[in-house]
């Protein structure tokens, strides 16, 4: 569990670093296509800024071991990915979006538990 932080964070940066350099690309894997410069510059600030600035937060929590803040930075992230999974599971009462949502809506809600968990664990 004590690695789940990192393993997070490098899933932020991944998605981050696509969202930011491939917009175009990162936004099919949810069946959408970024036509217009305004579309992609959302796809670059919503998912690449957010991606790249929870990845460091998680990283640098991680290796602060201890510190008052680290508790707070694991709870914050873990409420913006269950914010993310209840909107997916409200997707899917009111339309099925795909299997591509659904490993989505895994993904974040397993993610959401493990940094509660450690923010339960925290001092």
């Amino acid at each position: 569990m004590s690695n789940s932080p990192i393993i997070i964070a490098f899933l932020f940066a991944g998605m981050g670093v696509m969202a930011m350099v491939r917009p175009a690309r990162f936004i099919q894997m949810v069946d959408a296509e970024a036509t217009t410069p305004g579309f992609r510059n959302e796809i670059r600030a919503v998912y690449g800024g957010f991606g790249l600035a929870f990845s460091a937060l998680l990283i640098w929590a991680a290796f602060e071991a201890n510190q008052p803040w680290q508790a707070g930075i694991y709870l914050a992230v873990g409420v913006a990915l269950a914010g993310m999974a209840f909107g997916r599971v409200m997707s899917l009462l009111l339309e099925w979006p795909g299997a591509k949502a659904l490993a989505y809506l895994i993904f974040e809600a397993v993610a959401a538990a493990c940094l509660f968990y450690l923010a339960l664990l925290e001092p």
